[in-house]
């Protein structure tokens, strides 16, 4: 009866850590919390198969089976979660690029500044836990020089601003190209 209300107040005492954590994790972007939140969060999932199994042996006694499936069960949870873990880290390490959602993002942060026509080639990678941008921006090409670099200032300031996670920005000013109907 010990280890099954072990398991219970792991399952609870863990998940709040983890949810605890996560959430200061975001808050101040540290992947490192992040992780320590997913340990956590494997404590408490590889405690429910321990609390079935331990249920199981209190109840009937002659299917100790179950308990070797519940550590089967826990391994898996385990290298589930080492691989939520890992992963991210490694996307970082290897200048993965954002998700294509936060590329169109930043694509339609940069035509909501003015005097911007179109948008195109948005590159990113990651430094640390924010993205480096680079993006090119049309522009009606007879603005000035120094018009130009305006709207290139506004759209860098706008993703940093508005971005998801965006570091810095490089816009490249192009003058804008009517679409051709075919």
């Amino acid at each position: 009866m010990i280890a099954l209300v072990a398991a219970l107040v792991s399952i609870i005492v863990k998940e709040w850590l983890y949810r605890w954590t996560a959430a200061v994790g975001r808050e101040v972007r540290s992947p490192a919390l992040v992780a320590n939140a997913w340990h956590h969060r494997s404590d408490a999932i590889s405690s429910i198969p321990a609390a079935v199994a331990v249920t199981v042996s209190l109840i009937v006694p002659e299917w100790a089976i179950v308990d070797r499936v519940g550590a089967i069960v826990v391994c898996l949870l385990i290298l589930q979660v080492a691989w939520r873990i890992l992963r991210p880290a490694l996307d970082q390490l290897v200048d993965a690029g954002a998700p294509a959602a936060d590329c169109r993002r930043i694509e339609k942060l940069a035509l909501e500044v003015d005097g911007v026509e179109a948008a195109h080639a948005v590159r990113t990678r990651y430094v640390g836990s924010s993205l480096a941008v680079d993006l090119h921006v049309e522009v009606d090409g007879g603005l000035s020089v120094a018009e130009g670099h305006a709207i290139a200032k506004a759209v860098r300031q706008k993703l940093i601003d508005d971005g998801p996670e965006v570091a810095d920005a490089v816009v490249q000013i192009e003058p804008y190209r009517i679409p051709r109907s075919t």
